[in-house]
């Protein structure tokens, strides 16, 4: 006999506040900023993504177990700034999953919706998902 095991997903981990939050959130436009990751004073960068997941903190560290999300690229513009080379430099984001009352987005709904905020500014239409496909979303982004 087949033993069928059932995903532990991300969107039954982050339970039904994060599910009414996308519902609600999910068809709002992008709102762009300047918060690229790049080196403070850079604003409008671009850089070409390499790495998007949800994952979970690692055993043994602080928080473990818990969600985050993790973006990564590699820097094509500008090409340099204040006299650094910054071509082919990586530049990464990354965003706690649960709730963290001292940090200026305190709860793990804030979280979420700022994640769907940046998906968003990288094209992706979530009118029609659901917060199930958060993970897929993540998924086809690093493949493409």
């Amino acid at each position: 006999m087949v033993v069928k095991r059932q995903k532990n997903s991300l969107a039954s981990r982050l339970g039904d506040s994060v599910r009414k939050v996308f519902e609600e959130k999910k068809s709002l436009s992008p709102e762009f900023d300047t918060q690229t990751g790049l080196p403070a004073g850079i604003e409008g960068g671009i850089a070409k993504l390499v790495d998007c997941k949800f994952l979970q903190v690692a055993a043994g560290k602080q928080n473990a177990g818990k969600d985050m999300f993790f973006a990564a690229g590699i820097v094509v513009s500008p090409s340099e700034y204040d006299g650094i080379n910054l071509i082919g430099l990586r530049t990464q984001i990354s965003e706690p999953l649960y709730d963290t009352p001292t940090r200026s987005r305190k709860t793990k709904d804030e979280h979420v919706e700022w994640v769907m905020n940046q998906l968003k500014m990288l094209g992706i239409d979530m009118s029609e998902m659901t917060v199930d496909d958060l993970e897929d979303i993540a998924d086809t982004l690093k493949n493409e």
